[in-house]
């Protein structure tokens, strides 16, 4: 920015040369604004040079809002910790990361059926979740079309080898993502235990970090909130894909050309698209549909 000029008698002549004049005319900027470095603080062609190069100078910053009257405040939070480390993630990859958001909508009866007749034969604290279901297939459908598994650091596209699959958890004041590593390589029941374990610690906030990094893709699951169909996740850097699944519903669907009810879970993919395009994830997005409406031969 450039330099505050020096003081003046109120109403003087400002010191400045000819072609220095000119200049500043030319290129549309207050001479009042400049400092002199000539002989006597003349304003010299330099001068003129040097603030045009550094630019206009910064807008003063805005006043702060008053604050609300206390008797109107439920509660303060301050913005700090995990809300602001969150905040700060967020921000970078929105405002880095040219993504784009794919949706869909898959029927999902056969893998609630599924489930129900895991559950049947297992003893409470054992039961699997939708979740431990879909994370489970989308280890499976990585096969498919392993690029959607990648990190990118700016330089270089890394298609990972294992599917660390960072699972995202709503806590009281924020979120983590704890990983599971080598999803494709667990049982059903394995990868259930995993998340319940690595869930129970995130919410008593035992989580290791080593627990908290090396995800090559994440899976955020907003279904258990019954209200939400489809949402655009944020991509968690420097990976290049992350999952959003919303609620099952029954909506009507054609079948045979015919009106029916099923049940159908909404997914929604953003991708960064640097790294991927539209094509590939759009076959991930058909690799896991057809796990999900065909779910045993990806869970056994």
């Amino acid at each position: 920015a450039a330099s505050a000029p020096a003081a003046r008698p109120a109403g003087g002549r400002v010191a400045i040369t000819p072609v220095a004049r000119k200049l500043a005319e030319d290129n549309g900027l207050d001479v009042n604004t400049l400092t002199g470095t000539g002989p006597g603080g003349r304003i010299t062609r330099e001068d003129v040079e040097a603030a045009l190069a550094a630019g206009p100078a910064a807008p003063a910053p805005a006043a702060p809002a008053a604050p609300a009257p206390a008797d109107e405040v439920l509660r303060r939070v301050p913005y700090a910790g995990m809300r602001q480390a969150i905040g700060r993630n967020m921000h970078k990859s929105w405002s880095e990361i040219p993504r784009v958001t794919l949706h869909t909508t898959v029927k999902a009866d056969a893998l609630l059926e599924l489930r129900k007749s895991i559950n049947a034969r297992l003893e409470p604290m054992d039961k699997v979740s939708v979740t431990d279901l879909l994370i489970k297939l989308i280890g499976r459908a990585v096969a498919a079309q392993p690029g959607i598994n990648a990190l990118f650091d700016g330089r270089e596209i890394t298609v990972m080898k294992h599917v660390n699959l960072g699972v995202a958890v709503a806590l009281d004041d924020g979120l983590v993502v704890p990983v599971i590593r080598r999803v494709e390589e667990k049982s059903l029941q394995a990868v259930s235990r995993e998340l319940k374990d690595l869930a129970d610690r995130a919410k008593r906030g035992g989580l290791k970090l080593d627990e908290m990094s090396g995800g090559t893709l994440t899976v955020s699951n907003l279904g258990g909130s019954g209200a939400v169909d489809h949402f655009s996740p944020i991509i968690n850097p420097p990976q290049a894909a992350i999952i959003g699944v919303g609620r099952a519903r029954q909506a009507v669907v054609a079948e045979n050309g015919e009106p029916a009810v099923a049940t159908v879970l909404s997914l929604s993919v953003t991708h960064d698209h640097r790294v991927l395009d539209g094509a590939p994830v759009a076959a991930f997005m058909a690799a896991l549909n057809t796990l999900i409406e065909d779910p045993l031969p990806g869970i056994v």
